[in-house]
């Protein structure tokens, strides 16, 4: 079966990192096209049954958007696909000018919050022009299944479950002089308290018993000047402390969090909103302690596996909670064996969502 993933993310991006290795793994042929503007992108992946198509765009909702699209809308049509999966909703109004669509079904994934997109909401409609059988979805949220459900017969939620196999590599655990405090995301005040952030890890560095390393791009968003400006000053006042390595592929990303001890999870989104975070997942794969101002997790964690703090919690309040873990390393070690344990008998792999796969993709 051949299957087109069509997105507009990063090369790098996990989560169609996770769909491209599971496809494969079903002896599906992939080819992934992607709009970005990287210079040089490398998807990590090779395999005969894969192909990396790159269509670079400077900047999005351009004059250069639409000669991109329509150079996507051209080898779409050169090539029958049994299944269209897009990862991004702008994506889809693409294919009322795809007339090879007919022979395809679509499948959406669904990575962001619809509440309150309004965009996002009326291009998930435009698939309602297509005929029924050609829909289905996936999404990262289930805040978004029942919106979902008005449009598309099948929804799965796959939460951000890590590859079994990419964390079964962690490092022994032991004592060390300075612990390591780790973000890895996007780097963005959106949803993510980036500057809240910063400021906790200044504190601990300033103690002398922590180092601290950010990893991920610096989205260009809200108050991105003042993210780089405060990364700026903590690369030159901590040359040796404070480490801002910017995106790194999955080997790397995941060869920093094995060697971490703390990860930092502070989010904006309400309480009873229930969210599938990517590095608060990946964090417990790698059985770091966790601290964060947000416990509703899909799927659930144990709370006493989990520092909590509070979200009007100051960051002096925060890193004076994490320094006290550091006057006891023994129950950091304890923890983060924990952690781990817990994470292998949960089998909360991506691997897991292999019947969701064979559900969807299948020729009949």
């Amino acid at each position: 079966m051949k299957i087109a993933i069509l997105s507009a993310h990063k090369s790098y991006d996990y989560r169609i990192h996770r769909h491209i290795r599971m496809l494969l793994s079903l002896g599906h042929e992939v080819d992934y096209y992607n709009i970005s503007n990287e210079s040089a992108p490398d998807p990590g992946i090779s395999d005969s049954r894969f192909n990396y198509i790159h269509l670079y765009l400077r900047k999005k909702f351009s004059p250069q958007t639409l000669k991109v699209a329509y150079k996507l809308i051209k080898m779409l049509m050169k090539t029958h696909y049994d299944y269209y999966f897009v990862q991004d909703e702008e994506l889809l109004a693409l294919f009322p000018l795809v007339r090879t669509i007919e022979k395809g079904k679509i499948i959406l994934d669904v990575h962001e919050m619809l509440r309150g997109d309004f965009l996002k909401r009326i291009l998930i409609r435009t698939l309602l022009s297509f005929p029924k059988k050609h829909r289905a979805c996936l999404t990262a949220l289930h805040s978004n299944v029942e919106y979902l459900k008005r449009y598309f017969d099948d929804v799965y939620v796959l939460d951000n479950l890590p590859l079994y196999t990419d964390f079964d590599v962690c490092a022994e655990m032991k004592q060390k002089e300075k612990l390591n405090v780790i973000y890895v995301g996007m780097i963005t005040e959106e949803n993510r308290q980036m500057l809240k952030t910063l400021d906790v890890m200044h504190k601990l560095i300033d103690t002398g018993r922590f180092t601290a390393t950010l990893i991920g791009p610096i989205a260009n968003r809200t108050r991105r000047d003042e993210i780089e400006r405060r990364i700026k000053h903590l690369q030159s006042e901590h040359p040796q402390d404070f480490h801002y390595l910017g995106p790194l592929g999955r080997k790397e990303v995941v060869a920093y969090l094995c060697h971490a001890d703390i990860m930092i999870v502070l989010l904006s989104f309400p309480s009873e909103c229930k969210v599938a975070s990517n590095k608060f997942l990946e964090a417990i794969a790698a059985g770091l302690v966790l601290v964060t101002d947000h416990v509703n997790f899909s799927p659930a964690v144990p709370e006493h596996l989990i520092v909590k703090v509070d979200k009007n919690d100051t960051p002096d309040w925060i890193a004076d909670r994490i320094v006290s873990l550091y006057d006891c390393q023994e129950k950091i070690l304890t923890a983060k064996k924990e952690i781990r344990k817990w994470f292998k008998n949960s089998r909360l792999f991506w691997e897991s969502y292999e019947y969701v796969y064979k559900q969807l993709f299948r020729t009949n």
